[in-house]
């Protein structure tokens, strides 16, 4: 995002924040410059620790609010996009999400680090991954790899579905970068790409296989990993 568009929203967003919301009983906490430059724009602190917090996407035109606990999330991401900025829309919401932590709803809600410690403890699974090595995984993936391979994830506190393979690393495909909350990522190095020709012709197959480099990545960063024959997925576990 150009700089001087990212300010511009920065400040547009603050400012209506600000002027068009009653936070009733929350305190807004000083964001220091390292904080805004990373996307913060606002931290509001009510009772019980609960933190009201928004943020730009640096890469976007949208911008994410949500609550926290202990910089922990409680409940979920609210994604805002380009045009609800524009008209203002989103105002609406978050007064009413305010009210709602005003009125206690929100004090005895498990945030996601509580619900992750007592799903680890009932299943006595082990952690494989760290932010660290995460973060290694996504630099590869994004940096090093010649192409965007399909990948897939699941969070520890879902059910077990079909795969569904998507290319974007960013951190809304990502779990917004909740990386504790991962159970594993499968990737698809070896892949079939079509090439739509027109609806009187059929679409055009070509087949891709960086396996050799997705490895030898891998193998760069200490990533421990499985190879699953079935799915022709190869298994990053953060937790088993």
């Amino acid at each position: 995002m150009n700089k001087f568009v990212y300010d511009e929203w920065y400040n547009k967003i603050k400012s209506e924040i600000i002027e068009n919301i009653n936070f009733i009983n929350g305190i807004i906490q000083e964001i220091n410059e390292e904080t805004a430059a990373n996307g913060r724009i606002i931290d509001v602190k009510f009772q019980n620790s609960i933190h009201f917090i928004a943020e730009l996407n640096l890469y976007q035109l949208q911008f994410i609010y949500y609550i926290s606990r202990n910089n922990s999330l409680i409940g979920q991401y609210h994604i805002v996009s380009a045009y609800e900025i524009k008209n203002d829309s989103y105002i609406k919401p978050i007064r009413k999400l305010i009210n709602e932590i005003s009125d206690g709803k929100y004090n005895n809600k498990k945030s996601c680090n509580e619900k992750l410690q007592k799903i680890i403890a009932e299943r006595n699974l082990v952690s494989y991954m760290n932010s660290t090595k995460w973060n290694e995984f996504l630099h590869a993936m994004t940096k090093e790899m010649p192409a965007a391979l399909p990948y897939d994830y699941k969070r520890i506190d879902q059910e077990p579905q079909d795969l569904l393979l998507g290319t974007s690393y960013d951190a809304e495909s990502f779990n917004f970068y909740q990386f504790n909350l991962i159970e594993w990522v499968k990737v698809q190095p070896a892949f079939d790409e079509y090439i739509h020709k027109g609806n009187l012709m059929d679409a055009e197959k070509n087949h891709h296989d960086y396996t050799a480099e997705f490895l030898t990545l891998m193998n760069k960063y200490s990533i421990p990993l499985e190879y699953d024959e079935n799915e022709k997925v190869y298994i990053i576990y953060g937790y088993k």
